[in-house]
């Protein structure tokens, strides 16, 4: 039967990956902070103004999903 050994707990190259995952989340939460207010000074936009910034939105995020799709199959 094949054995297999566990790796010692401690990551070889030195990083504690409790600071670096501590890092990684306070990224996220700054940027979701960031988007946050963004979205909350588009208050002042018109309803048409909200419509048109949705679909175009919608038609971007729609055409790299079917990018994605398509280059997926060939």
């Amino acid at each position: 039967m094949l054995s297999i050994k566990k790796k010692s707990g401690k990551p070889e190259n030195g990083i504690n990956q409790d600071v670096l995952a501590m890092r990684i989340a306070n990224r996220i939460i700054k940027l979701q902070a960031g988007i946050a207010n963004y979205l909350n000074s588009t208050a002042h936009f018109s309803q048409n103004q909200k419509k048109v910034i949705l679909i175009s939105i919608c038609v971007l995020f729609g055409g790299f999903c079917l990018y994605i799709i398509l280059n997926s199959i060939n």
